[in-house]
């Protein structure tokens, strides 16, 4: 998405997920549930109209690339990116932080429980998943313990590893 090669066609429907369904989406990819079939069309040709993600402009594809439309998974899409990115996305009036979706920590990484919240708390050891995704461990020492850093492991391990089924056609 970064480098302009998937774009979401403007005849896709608006971003309409809630942060309830993005913390249920990351929770099932921590557990290696299946979360659905994401379907591109590659194409060289260029759609006139297209939707920028958020509040992210995406950039331009350079003339004679081809461009992976997204066709089916676009509230997945744009939940994960808006997750990795920590955007900030206007949705009825209403600023939602994409950065506040954290994973409590005092959950095992094999619980069955929701780990992930959406918002978080004092009272609640946590970690933002943007953090997870785009810190470093040498930053988490600073603030965890020794266990929650294993478990920050797993999480990362997890989040970063999982297998997206995607059919592509061309």
């Amino acid at each position: 998405i970064d480098t302009g090669h998937i774009k979401i066609p403007k005849f896709q429907r608006e971003f309409v997920w809630s942060k309830n369904q993005t913390a249920r989406l990351l929770d099932s990819i921590i557990k290696g549930y299946p979360i659905g079939t994401f379907i591109f069309w590659k194409t060289r040709d260029e759609l006139r109209h297209i939707k920028n993600i958020g509040n992210a402009n995406l950039p331009e594809k350079k003339p004679g690339e081809s461009v992976s439309y997204v066709l089916d998974g676009q509230q997945r899409i744009t939940s994960l990116f808006a997750v990795k990115k920590g955007l900030i996305i206007s949705k009825d009036g209403k600023e939602i932080d994409y950065k506040d979706i954290s994973i409590d920590l005092s959950f095992d990484p094999d619980d069955e429980n929701q780990v992930i919240i959406t918002e978080p708390n004092d009272i609640t050891k946590s970690i933002s998943v943007f953090e997870l995704l785009n810190g470093s461990l040498t930053d988490f020492l600073e603030k965890f313990s020794k266990d929650d850093i294993k478990k920050i492991e797993i999480y990362q391990k997890r989040l970063t590893t999982y297998d997206f089924s995607t059919i592509l056609i061309n």
